[in-house]
């Protein structure tokens, strides 16, 4: 039921989004969702209690950052600046070819401190290119300036993501990998779906306003983005010489 309650009210947060008069929709939507949520993800996921809990989150609010930010980003090329669909769609493919290499990157990393540093690092790399994001609204700023910020969220992306992954799981007993998978899976999918709808609210709840809902829209994720540093920052209590698997998930 959790599950069902949550898939509710993303679909009704992101289709009451696109409309001012439904903007209390979204609301009470995102409210249910994140009741909701704390019941499917480890315990301790949004306090940041030392455990898994952060190294969900931080997947679960770089993931919405990325998704967000990347549609908008190409929306903003097509409807302010007259971008061709091509061109700018190869904002996705240089995003996703840094991701490739950091994804390669990561994959040399072999001890854990490592990889929680690469996590780390990815995680402001994802930040620094959400704030690159938000210049593409300077319309004297050159289109690539931003675009080759937004290359290193992808170098980020690739660092952390499967880190992450990786992290979940080693802390975890092992008659528990199908439940902290399961959990992965639903905090990526809900902070996609997240961080596409608060940005459609944002865009619709500015328009008309003295504000760009663009500008609006980047600086937001670029938050939520902060806050994964925030959460990649708690992820080092995993490694303490006291803490075995058992207590990782109390």
């Amino acid at each position: 039921l959790p599950a069902l309650g949550v898939a509710i009210g993303v679909a009704v947060a992101q289709t009451s989004s696109a409309s001012r008069t439904t903007l209390p929709f979204v609301a009470l939507a995102l409210v249910m969702v994140f009741a909701l949520l704390p019941t499917l993800l480890p315990k301790g996921t949004f306090t940041l209690r030392p455990g898994v809990g952060p190294v969900v989150l931080s997947r679960m609010l770089a993931n919405g950052v990325l998704i967000a930010v990347e549609a908008y980003f190409l929306l903003y090329l097509q409807s302010e600046r007259g971008w061709d669909p091509g061109p700018a769609g190869l904002v996705v493919t240089i995003g996703s070819v840094t991701w490739a290499l950091g994804s390669f990157v990561q994959t040399r990393m072999l001890d854990t401190g490592t990889r929680i540093r690469a996590a780390r690092t990815g995680a402001v790399l994802v930040t620094i290119g959400a704030l690159f994001a938000l210049t593409i609204t300077i319309d004297r700023l050159p289109a690539w300036i931003p675009i080759a910020g937004w290359a290193l969220a992808g170098f980020g992306m690739g660092l952390m993501y499967s880190i992450m992954a990786v992290l979940a799981l080693e802390y975890t007993p092992k008659e528990r990998h199908g439940e902290i998978s399961g959990s992965r899976q639903i905090a990526d999918s809900a902070g996609a779906a997240i961080g596409l709808s608060l940005f459609g609210a944002v865009m619709v709840g500015f328009a008309g306003t003295s504000v760009n809902p663009f500008m609006a829209g980047f600086a937001m994720m670029a938050g939520f983005a902060l806050l994964s540093v925030i959460s990649v920052g708690r992820v080092p209590n995993l490694t303490g010489p006291d803490l075995t698997p058992d207590d990782a998930n109390r």
